[in-house]
């Protein structure tokens, strides 16, 4: 069975005592990897989500959008399509 990774990085802070890394991963088959761009693909394109996806970019405007856009990401969580892990690496020791 094939899985493609998928990880997308973000710090929560980018400097300073408490700067840590957050790692978001996406297990998926590669059989369903199609399936699940062009679901998430064409929500984007019907709500005009074009721009990067940032909860801390979410207006009023947008909010249904997002809203609708994360319930189908969800949907292939539970159904097992998707499985998602965050990862945390704390170094505001180093």
């Amino acid at each position: 069975m094939a899985i493609e990774y998928i990880i997308y990085c973000d710090e929560s802070i980018s400097k300073g005592e408490y700067y840590s890394d957050f790692y978001g991963g996406c297990l998926i088959e590669t059989k369903n990897i199609e399936l699940v761009n062009q679901a998430l693909s064409k929500i984007r394109k019907e709500k005009h989500l074009y721009a990067e996806m940032k909860w801390t970019k979410v207006t009023e405007n947008h909010l249904e959008k997002y809203k609708i856009l994360i319930s189908e990401f969800f949907k292939f969580i539970i159904d097992g399509t998707i499985k998602f892990r965050i990862m945390f690496r704390q170094n505001a020791y180093e």
